[in-house]
């Protein structure tokens, strides 16, 4: 499983200290997993953390089931649910969605932004997105004016 925190970590600590960056590139500030209390205790007293709250998700799906049996030891079989990971992170400078830019000329200006952006941290940091899409580039518009392009969601990469 790819780790976006840890990708944009990487591309962070690279790119930050490159100089002759002359295109946008998502600068992490903070991120992890959540993790939620359930309420419940452990042997010893102390609180119960979950990884995620997305077990809502699947509700209702039809789930495989795994023969190594249960964890309770029971040997039956044992659900065999999606691996999955609840993450928060949040980054720089912050982007509005690709079919908000206002003209052809800004949309060639943000497109080659992306690839510059991608072909840089393929380069210094050995990161392949492997997602790219119209939902992953964002339109940055600096206090400069000047219209940027930033490729985002370094999950698959």
């Amino acid at each position: 499983r790819c780790d976006e925190v840890k990708s944009l970590r990487k591309i962070r600590d690279a790119l930050s200290v490159k100089e002759g960056i002359d295109f946008e590139y998502p600068r992490l500030l903070y991120g992890g997993c959540v993790k939620l209390r359930t309420g419940a205790t452990d042997g010893d007293g102390k609180p119960v953390s979950i990884a995620d709250n997305t077990d809502y998700l699947y509700r209702g799906l039809p789930i495989t089931t795994t023969t190594t049996g249960n964890d309770d030891g029971s040997g039956g079989p044992a659900p065999k649910w999606p691996s999955r990971e609840h993450q928060r992170i949040v980054m720089q400078p912050v982007g509005r969605p690709l079919w908000l830019v206002e003209s052809v000329p800004e949309l060639i200006i943000v497109l080659r932004d992306a690839m510059k952006c991608h072909s840089v941290i393929l380069s210094e940091c050995g990161i392949l997105h492997r997602d790219i899409s119209t939902r992953n580039i964002l339109v940055v518009r600096p206090e400069s004016g000047h219209v940027r392009g930033m490729l985002i969601d370094f999950d698959c990469a």
